[in-house]
C-alpha cells in the first residue's frame, strides 16, 4: 500500500493542485456561484429544498407535488437522493454547494481516468497528462458552466467503471467486475 501510495501521489497532488487553482474562486469566496445558469441552480436549490423538508419529517420523498403537477422524486435519477456526496446539501446552503460538488467531481473523473490511464500506458507522465486533458476538456468543463451536475456525477463514476473494467480484464478477479 506504501509502494502505492508513494507511486501516485505526485500526480494526485497535481490534479488536487489543478482543481484548488480552477475551483480558487468557490474556496475562496465561499457563497460563491460557480455556474452562470441561474436557472438550473435556482431548480436545484428547490429540489434540495423540497428534500431537506421532506427528510425533516422523517419521510421519504417519493412524489414531488411542486414541479410539473407532480412527479416522481425518489425514482428520478437527477434528485441525486442517493448519492454520498449530496450530503454536503445538510451542511451548506444549496446554490452555494454546486461549486463544491463539480470540484469533487472534476477531481474524482481526474484521479479515475489517472488510474485507468495507467492501467493502459506504461510510465506516469502519459497517464497524468491524459488525465488533465479529460478533467479539463469539452466533455467536462461546458457541463460544470451549464451547471448539469447529474452530468458531471456521471462522468467520474463512468471513469471508475472504465477502470474496474480493465482491473477485470487483466487480472481476471471477481471483486472488480
Amino acid at each position: 500500500m506504501r509502494k502505492f501510495i508513494s507511486e501516485n501521489l505526485g500526480a494526485i497532488s497535481i490534479l488536487l493542485t489543478l482543481v484548488l487553482i480552477f475551483y480558487s474562486s468557490v474556496f475562496l469566496h465561499p457563497g460563491y456561484i460557480l455556474t452562470p445558469a441561474p436557472d438550473m441552480v435556482g431548480h436545484g436549490a428547490l429540489k434540495d429544498i423540497f428534500l431537506k423538508t421532506v427528510l425533516n419529517e422523517h419521510a421519504f420523498p417519493l412524489w414531488n407535488r411542486y414541479e410539473f403537477s407532480g412527479n416522481p422524486f425518489l425514482a428520478n435519477p437527477f434528485s441525486g437522493v442517493f448519492y454520498i456526496p449530496y450530503l454536503i446539501y445538510f451542511i451548506i446552503q444549496s446554490d452555494t454547494v454546486y461549486g463544491y460538488i463539480f470540484a469533487f467531481n472534476t477531481l474524482l473523473i481526474g484521479i479515475f481516468s489517472y488510474f485507468f490511464a495507467r492501467q493502459i500506458m506504461k510510465g506516469k507522465v502519459g497517464p497524468t497528462i491524459s488525465a488533465i486533458c479529460f478533467m479539463f476538456s469539452g466533455t467536462v468543463i461546458p457541463r460544470i458552466y451549464e451547471g448539469h451536475v447529474a452530468h458531471t456525477n456521471v462522468l467520474a463514476w463512468v471513469c471508475c467503471a472504465f477502470l474496474l473494467v480493465e482491473l477485470f480484464i487483466k487480472k481476471q478477479k471477481p471483486i472488480y467486475g
